[in-house]
C-alpha cells in the first residue's frame, strides 16, 4: 500500500502538467486534469483519446516544468497495538528490516548522471518460533 500511495502522489503532480502540455496545443478544447489516464506506458487524455505521451517521452517535460518525480509512500500497519500493563497485544506484523543505497554520479552542468552502485540489504532477523522455521 505504500507503493500505491507514493505512486498516487506522483500521479497527482504528472496529470495537470500533462494536461497542461495537451491544453497548450488544443487552446480550443482544453484537456482536464481529471480526464488525464496512466495506460500501457501512455498517459493519455480519456475525453480526447488521440492525445497521448509516452510516459517515458513525459518524464523529461516534468523536470523542465520543475514538477518533483520524488515521492515517499506511507501506510499504516492495521490492527497492531501492545498493552504493557497486561503484556499483551500484537505490537508488529513482521520483523524485518531492509533498506536500498544508490551511489550515482550527476554532472550538474549537463545534468547527465551515472549509477555508480546499490547496495540493497534484507535483514529477516532471527526467527521467533525456531521449529517453524526449521524446513526454511
Amino acid at each position: 500500500m505504500a507503493v500505491k500511495n507514493a505512486v498516487d502522489l506522483l500521479k497527482s503532480r504528472i496529470a495537470p502538467e500533462v494536461a497542461q502540455i495537451f491544453s497548450e496545443k488544443h487552446a480550443d478544447d482544453p484537456s482536464l486534469q481529471r480526464s488525464i489516464v496512466f495506460e500501457d506506458n501512455w498517459i493519455i487524455d480519456a475525453e480526447h483519446p488521440d492525445r497521448k505521451i509516452l510516459f517515458a517521452d513525459a518524464m523529461p517535460l516534468m523536470t523542465l516544468r520543475q514538477v518533483s518525480l520524488s515521492a515517499a509512500g506511507f501506510y499504516k500497519i492495521p490492527n497492531i497495538g501492545w498493552d504493557k500493563t497486561k503484556g499483551w497485544g500484537r505490537p508488529f506484523n513482521y520483523y524485518a528490516f531492509g533498506m536500498c543505497v544508490s551511489e550515482v554520479l550527476i554532472d550538474i552542468l549537463t545534468g547527465r548522471h551515472t549509477l555508480l552502485r546499490t547496495d540493497i540489504l534484507h535483514d529477516v532477523g532471527d526467527s521467533l518460533i525456531r521449529y517453524r522455521h526449521w524446513a526454511n
